[in-house]
């Protein structure tokens, strides 16, 4: 695995690739590569031809790599993610390599060294057939990302990452409305004697961070505490509140985490197993710190007002303190999206 000085990611070199002796297959037949259109997904594969004993370079260089390092820039180390791109399609570049399968190539010999009972044939080459699919997600390199956020993440509205909607009735006591007829005639300007209500639009909607290192999401985890709490050390859990800055174009207030899905699965490289994580928000529209009023009287306009303790003031809700209102707010676009 090739690292920088710092310890963060670099690709292979050409020299390094060179050594490979990495070639293309399936010319004859015109199999490399075996594109494929649909509705369901685009994608190809493709087919590649290396010294055994390199393969496991190769597939690393086909699939990408993540990895923890640790930024000392600022002074005291912080834990960030290193991310190599996965090699693309030469004309789509949202084509990643998700996986790859291994065959041999002109056998040379058993190899015994694990032992007799346990022999694995060695060739001199490996053919490589490796998987392109198009992916919902964004690159960004490390030297130029602000946020974990903008790489590796299955944005609303994706496969696997539902977006619902819903709407909420509520009912108001009869009396706050009043019958009309065009002419004035009765009952013009009866009030309604009955319970009648309204309907809040409102829905779920859910993102999902992909190929986390499996250490940086273990109960000790900053990351872990960050989202469950840490009631040892007064810590409020991250589940149940509200997102202080703009999220996936949702506005500040507008998202409740409700929590979170995490899949452990191999990580494509061959060795570990990295998490996939699926945040889920339950999403209104006009703030989940503003309630319908509705005025008997035409002294108060009718609409929706933020609530609040009796004794606090009126704020706006990107500075509500975690006491003053319903729910405490937390930075999503940040907090969920690093694993310091």
């Amino acid at each position: 695995m090739p690292v920088n000085p710092d310890g963060t990611l670099r690709p292979y070199d050409a020299d390094e690739i060179a050594a490979w002796h990495l070639g293309t297959r399936g010319i004859d037949d015109g199999n490399n590569p075996e594109e494929f259109y649909s509705p369901d997904g685009n994608g190809c594969t493709r087919r590649w031809l290396c010294d055994w004993n390199d393969r496991f370079d190769v597939i690393k260089h086909l699939v990408g790599q993540t990895v923890k390092w640790l930024d000392t820039s600022g002074g005291d180390p912080v834990a960030k993610l290193s991310r190599l791109k996965p090699q693309t399609h030469p004309t789509y570049d949202q084509w990643w390599c998700s996986k790859a399968n291994v065959t041999g190539h002109k056998f040379i010999e058993d190899d015994v060294s694990a032992g007799e009972g346990n022999r694995s044939p060695r060739w001199d080459a490996a053919e490589i057939t490796a998987q392109y699919e198009q992916v919902p997600m964004r690159f960004v390199p490390d030297d130029e990302l602000d946020s974990e956020i903008q790489r590796y993440v299955t944005e609303p509205g994706h496969i696997q990452a539902e977006v619902t909607t819903a709407a909420q009735y509520t009912t108001m006591p009869g009396g706050i409305m009043k019958f009309k007829t065009s002419d004035g005639s009765p009952p013009h300007n009866t009030p309604v004697p009955y319970n009648i209500g309204y309907t809040d639009c409102e829905g779920k909607f859910s993102a999902i961070w992909r190929r986390i290192p499996e250490d940086q999401f273990k109960p000790d985890s900053p990351l872990f505490k960050r989202v469950y709490g840490d009631p040892d050390v007064g810590t409020r859990p991250w589940i149940g509140s509200t997102n202080s800055t703009v999220l996936f174009g949702r506005g500040i207030g507008t998202c409740l985490l409700e929590g979170v899905e995490p899949k452990l699965q191999p990580d494509p490289i061959g060795s570990g197993y990295s998490w996939d994580l699926k945040w889920v928000w339950f999403y209104k529209p006009q703030t989940h710190y503003k309630l319908r009023y509705w005025a008997t009287s035409g002294a108060i306009e009718n609409g929706y007002y933020e609530v609040a303790k009796p004794d606090a003031p009126y704020t706006a809700i990107e500075d509500l303190g975690d006491d003053d209102s319903l729910f405490h707010l937390r930075d999503h676009t940040d907090g969920l999206f690093k694993v310091s």
